[in-house]
């Protein structure tokens, strides 16, 4: 009988894995575990699973494992996960801060402000009611919308290839970001990732409807088992806290990446923390990846065969 071997990433008491393990040439997923209920991957949890019969028949199989992920879909955080929009995000909230009468932020005072809801940072940062915050966001969103959503953004490196990767493998995923959805849809079209994701969601523009973590990570999940991908076993990637937090209200796992903007600490209570695009993939995706092919060269057309001809004589 096969053997799937298991291993703990982070020792904590909290739902934890271990990507893939090398056993001799074969690559074989790790068990998914969650040490407090016994959970492993494998078992449905009936309470996300969408009702038997809610979806067509042909898209039941949709995220089916068929051994490539120890997931069924993955949710991604957008900015300081995919997307580096610190550029457009200091220069908008210069403008907006000291329109109100505050200092600008230095560069990495952004840690600060890139994540969460801007209207949580607003009143935690610089300390203003639920009512300027709220007019400080329009006038934030504002300046946007000049500006274009995607001015000064850039995606971090092999972040594309990698949802691509997972969208050739019919892996279901969808954004889960506090960012305006608007926003995000912009961001995934402008960068061409829109094809690979079953779902696009991100928070309502006046970022207080639906703002929470937890909240956006459901609607996502909702969204995802609606269009009749299998949300059994998903896995939210992020950044900061605010994700980590959310995946736990959500009881779903969180992988970390270390190259957005976030203290250290953060990662505490995310099932594991990578920092590389290659040590993420090795939790997302069975094997190695696939090495381009080197180009063929065409073959040379055959000869023309051509009937023979006597020798021409010259006579004289």
């Amino acid at each position: 009988m096969a053997r799937t071997e298991r291993v703990v990433l982070q020792d904590r008491p909290q739902p934890v894995f271990a990507g893939l393990v090398q056993r001799g040439a074969e690559d074989v997923p790790a068990e998914v575990v969650d040490v407090d209920h016994g959970y492993v991957a494998g078992q449905d949890r009936a309470h996300r699973a969408p009702p038997e019969g809610s979806v067509p028949a042909r898209h039941r199989r949709l995220g089916d494992m068929s051994a490539l992920s120890p997931f069924t879909c993955v949710l991604w955080d957008v900015d300081g996960t995919i997307v580096d929009a610190s550029e457009g995000i200091l220069r908008r909230l210069s403008i907006a801060l000291e329109h109100f009468g505050h200092p600008a932020p230095t560069h990495d005072e952004l840690v600060h402000w890139i994540g969460p809801p801007m209207f949580d940072s607003f009143q935690a940062n610089v300390g203003m009611s639920l009512e300027q915050s709220a007019e400080a966001v329009a006038y934030y969103r504002t300046i946007g919308r000049a500006d274009g959503y995607t001015t000064g953004a850039r995606l971090f490196p092999g972040m594309a290839a990698l949802i691509a990767e997972l969208g050739a493998a019919g892996i279901p995923q969808a954004t889960a970001s506090s960012k305006p959805e608007v926003q995000v849809v912009a961001l995934m079209d402008h960068f061409g990732l829109a094809p690979h994701l079953t779902a696009t969601v991100g928070s309502t523009p006046d970022e207080q409807t639906l703002s929470r973590k937890a909240d956006i990570i459901g609607e996502a999940l909702r969204r995802l088992a609606a269009a009749g991908a299998d949300v059994s076993r998903p896995v939210l990637v992020g950044d900061r806290h605010h994700d980590v937090e959310g995946g736990a209200e959500r009881d779903v796992p969180v992988i970390f990446v270390r190259w957005g903007f976030s203290w250290p600490h953060e990662a505490e209570g995310a099932q594991a923390a990578v920092d590389t695009v290659a040590e993420l993939r090795a939790l997302l995706l069975v094997g190695e990846p696939e090495e381009p092919r080197p180009e063929e060269p065409e073959p040379e057309e055959p000869a023309r065969a051509t009937a023979s001809r006597p020798a021409s004589v010259e006579i004289g």
